[in-house]
This record gives structure tokens, C-alpha cells and sequence, in this order.
């Protein structure tokens, strides 16, 4: 779960890795539903694991299309599969979620692990680039960056956080 720019690279070159992509999307968003929706029962299980998986959709679908119609450089070139692939693997850090289920504790490793997801996908850590920054290399859109940034994951982060209140 580091951050590698050139593992994004890889990724979203391999179709054959789209497979794995959905399987770490499936895990994190189970891992979701665990620890927030099973403390409401088996119906806030299925709930937190649906909405994990809805947000992380429209989360990618919203960077697509943000990145590549209302953003886009002349070099900007993405596939649906390719983003796919790269945000598939960027919400590695949600499989901790499951850690939630920590009385007291757990809000708080929820919240990290949200945060965690955030700095992956948007590549703001000092410790090393993320999503962002292969898209910004990738499509040459180093000036628009922030605008896809807060444009295609806020609804996702702002779902979460809203999940995230419901106990």
C-alpha cells in the first residue's frame, strides 16, 4: 500500500489487471461494511459495504469524466479501464477500515485510514506522489490538478464522512 507512482503506470497499462483492481475495491468496501455497517446488523453490513462500493464508483466516474471533458489537455488521453485500474488500487488503505469495529478507537482509525485513501488517490504526502501526480505527469495537467482533485473525490470522501456519522 506505498505510494508508487510507477506502479499506477503499470497498472493502468495492464487491462489484465482489472480483475485485481475490482477484487482490492470488493475487499476494502466489504472491509467498510464490516467495521462501520455490522454493528447495525447484518442490513448495516450489506448497506456500508453497497455504499463503499457506490461511492468509490462514482468517485472514479466523476474523475473520468472531469479529467478527460471538462479539464482535459490536448495530452490527456484515459480510458474508463484505465481509471478503473489506478483508483481501483488507490483505496488499498480501506481494507484497515475494518478496524472501525474498535470501540472508541476505531472512529479514529477510520478516520486515518479515510484520510489515508485521500492522500493515496491525491498524491499530497511528503512521503511520495500519488494518483494525482501520475495523472498530472500522465495527462500534463500539473495547473488543473487541485481542480480534478476536489472535483472527483469530494463526494466520495464527503459520503464516507457522512457513513461515517450515523453511530
Amino acid at each position: 500500500m506505498l505510494v508508487d507512482v510507477d506502479l499506477y503506470e503499470e497498472v493502468e497499462a495492464d487491462s489484465s489487471a482489472t480483475g485485481q483492481a475490482m477484487g482490492v475495491v470488493v475487499l476494502a468496501s466489504l472491509a467498510a461494511g464490516i467495521g462501520i455497517g455490522l454493528p447495525f446488523g447484518v442490513g448495516g453490513l450489506v448497506a456500508g459495504t453497497a455504499v463503499s462500493l457506490l461511492g468509490w464508483l462514482i468517485w472514479a466516474g466523476l474523475t473520468h469524466f472531469i479529467g478527460t471533458h471538462i479539464l482535459p489537455t490536448p495530452d490527456t488521453e484515459s480510458t474508463w479501464g484505465q481509471v478503473l485500474r489506478t483508483t481501483g488500487f488507490s483505496v488499498a488503505p480501506g481494507m484497515f477500515r475494518i478496524f472501525a469495529l474498535i470501540p472508541v478507537l476505531g472512529i479514529f482509525i477510520d478516520l486515518a485510514v479515510l484520510i489515508w485513501m485521500l492522500v493515496t488517490f491525491r498524491g499530497c504526502c511528503p512521503a511520495g506522489p500519488g494518483l494525482y501526480e501520475h495523472l498530472a505527469r500522465d495527462c500534463g495537467m500539473p495547473d488543473r490538478l487541485a481542480g480534478l482533485c476536489i472535483s472527483g473525490s469530494s463526494p466520495g470522501s464527503t459520503r464516507q464522512l457522512n457513513f461515517l456519522s450515523f453511530p
